[in-house]
């Protein structure tokens, strides 16, 4: 759905092992910016990123999706698959 508006700076909610944003550089943006509320799962994440030499591109962050740290209009596109 996202690939019909080439979105360059995209927000991963709840980002989990990163799965859906490593599959979202696939739409070539500037930068995805990938949240969890777990250490563990972003651990995992980074392991996958920097395997994939992403990590110039892929950002993680713990967050809430509750309580985002961001302004408002950071980014053009945002995406959930399990939060």
């Amino acid at each position: 759905m996202l690939k019909l508006y080439h979105p360059k700076n995209i927000l991963d909610i709840a980002t989990g092992t990163a799965d859906l944003a490593i599959e979202a550089m696939r739409l070539q943006p500037d930068a995805i910016t990938a949240i969890d509320i777990t250490e563990e799962m972003l651990k995992l994440a980074e392991l996958k990123i920097q395997k994939k030499n992403l990590s110039q591109k892929i950002f993680l962050h713990k967050a809430s999706s509750e309580e985002l740290p961001f302004t408002d209009s950071s980014f053009d596109a945002v995406m959930v698959a399990f939060g």
